[in-house]
């Protein structure tokens, strides 16, 4: 499991078992419906090993393969779904 802060307006921070993720997410080149997104991935300690170097390659392989395969495209689907007009007001 993992501790998720999100801090308004553009940025979460992930905290897992054994490392730190912080995401920040901006408007591309002034568009609403594009986005650039930075990760920073924090480790406890540097990877000194061909054994730690290939572990955390392989979190942040799966780190990264979870959002661009999973989270980005439901994202995508969501921002269509706003821009469609289909609904015409979001009451939070």
């Amino acid at each position: 499991s993992a501790l998720v802060y999100i801090l308004f307006p553009n940025s979460v921070i992930i905290v897992q078992g054994d490392h730190l993720e912080v995401w920040r997410i901006f408007p591309a080149d002034g568009k609403v419906d594009e986005t650039v997104a930075f990760l920073d991935f924090y480790v406890p300690e540097p990877a000194t090993t061909a054994k730690a170097h290939e572990h955390w390659r392989r979190n942040l392989d799966l780190t990264l393969r979870t959002v661009e395969e999973e989270d980005f495209p439901t994202g995508e689907t969501i921002q269509a779904g706003l821009l469609s007009g289909a609904q015409e007001h979001v009451i939070y």
